[in-house]
Order: structure tokens, then sequence, then C-alpha cells
């Protein structure tokens, strides 16, 4: 971009910086105008969309081992059963009252 370059000039800091600073704002703002009850659906749909952008460019957890794993994992913790009594019985030696 043209502009970029002579921000950058201007600031004296990095289009990454300036971004980070922008958005920073962005957020605070958005922030105070729904705490203050001033345009509250407004600021929180561009809080919506911001949000869903910068969890589809930054998180991509769809491409990830773990998201492959977590079902299978779940799946086997709900299978397991629970016995509370060595739960309650580990509980009495780690605090010292099982002696």
């Amino acid at each position: 971009m043209p502009y970029t370059s002579q921000l950058e000039a201007m600031t004296g800091m990095s289009t990454p910086q300036m971004l980070a600073i922008a958005v920073g704002a962005f957020e605070v703002i958005a922030g105070l105008m729904i705490a203050l009850n001033f345009g509250v659906r407004f600021f929180a749909i561009l809080l919506i969309f911001f949000v869903a952008a910068t969890i589809y460019y930054f998180d991509d957890f769809w491409k990830s081992g773990a998201a492959r794993k977590m079902p299978k994992t779940l799946m086997d913790a709900l299978k397991k059963p629970v016995d509370h009594r060595s739960a309650v019985h580990h509980r009495r030696d780690i605090d010292g009252a099982g002696k």
C-alpha cells in the first residue's frame, strides 16, 4: 500500500505495531460503548465479526492433530467408570486424616 510507508515514517513504528495499537483501541472503544449502552448492537456485531475473522485467520484448529483425537478421548472419558470411594480415600491420605 502506498500510505503504509508514509505512516511508518511519520510515526516511527512498523505496520504491525500500528495495527496492534489500532486493534487494541478498537476493542477498548467497542467494549466501553457496550458498557455505556451506546450503540450496543452495532459494536457487538463489529466485535463478533472481529472475533470470527481472527479465529479464522490465526487459529487453524481444524488442522491440528488434537482436534482429530478429541472426540475419541472425550468418549473414552465419558465411558470410564468413576470410583468415588477411591477419590475420598486418596483425599484422606493427602490431608493426613487417613492415618
